[in-house]
């Protein structure tokens, strides 16, 4: 099973040759997810294996997403519009690999609230009827974060609380994965190396050296893999 999810959040599940889609829309800081199950055209029919679960992390709002929409002389790609700044400080500090604006750091806020809400509802409520996040987050066997600060902020803010509150015991694998980040198109997509990375992040419990592996080709939004 492949998902991704944050607050904005797209959602894949396949499941005896189906394929389940769930997209949401962000509404006042509020996740609304809609389905629509479509029949595969191709099944399998070999030994059956263990199913996985994988979710992919996303990010919150950015204050490089804030910057993007609000210029007044056109968005991304327009004629007049640049990411290249005169003030290196306010370059450096919120669109060089650009976290979380506030909106976004309660945006991950309110993803995690919704988190812990769909397990007490599930431990409340063995046949989970009554939630539209189709599984539980304590079923997840691996977690990959885009090494970029926005989606690691998003994890650590939206994410671990959920598995420190309800699965102390069972915290599943996390690695941060480059081939995860958007392509490299302005200097908010340009990450920090991985051993700066490997510091700030030290407590996180994020692998930074499996999904490392080979990075380099291709990965030029990474500065360095060392």
């Amino acid at each position: 099973k492949f998902h991704t999810f944050s607050s904005n959040a797209f959602l894949l599940s396949t499941n005896s040759g189906n394929l389940r889609s769930s997209s949401s829309t962000n509404k006042g800081g509020k996740l609304y997810l809609s389905s629509k199950t479509f029949k595969s055209s191709e099944t399998t029919t070999t030994t059956p294996m263990k199913k996985k679960r994988i979710v992919f992390i996303r990010h919150g709002c950015t204050y490089m997403n804030e910057y993007l929409s609000n210029q007044p002389n056109g968005t991304f790609g327009c004629a007049n519009f640049t990411d290249i700044f005169p003030d290196d400080k306010l370059r450096d500090e919120y669109y060089l690999d650009s976290k979380l604006s506030p909106k976004g750091i309660q945006q991950a806020q309110n993803l995690a609230e919704r988190l812990l809400l769909v397990e007490k509802n599930s431990a409340a409520d063995n046949n989970n009827n009554n939630n539209d996040v189709p599984f539980s987050i304590l079923d997840v066997d691996l977690f990959v974060v885009s090494p970029l600060t926005r989606a690691i902020q998003t994890y650590e803010i939206g994410i671990v609380p959920v598995l420190q509150k309800f699965n102390t015991n069972k915290i599943p694998t996390t690695i941060a994965l480059p081939l995860a980040s958007e392509r490299l198109y302005l200097i908010s997509d340009v990450g920090k190396p991985r051993s700066v990375l490997k510091q700030k992040y030290k407590n996180s419990g994020i692998d930074f050296d499996s999904g490392f592996l080979g990075s380099n080709e291709g990965n030029d939004h990474i500065q360095n893999n060392n």
